[in-house]
């Protein structure tokens, strides 16, 4: 599912953010 993926993608972007 795409919005599955852009999930995953926000999700990797928060991680980014907070490391």
């Amino acid at each position: 599912m795409v919005s599955f993926f852009l999930l995953a993608v926000v999700f990797v972007n928060l991680n980014h953010m907070y490391n």
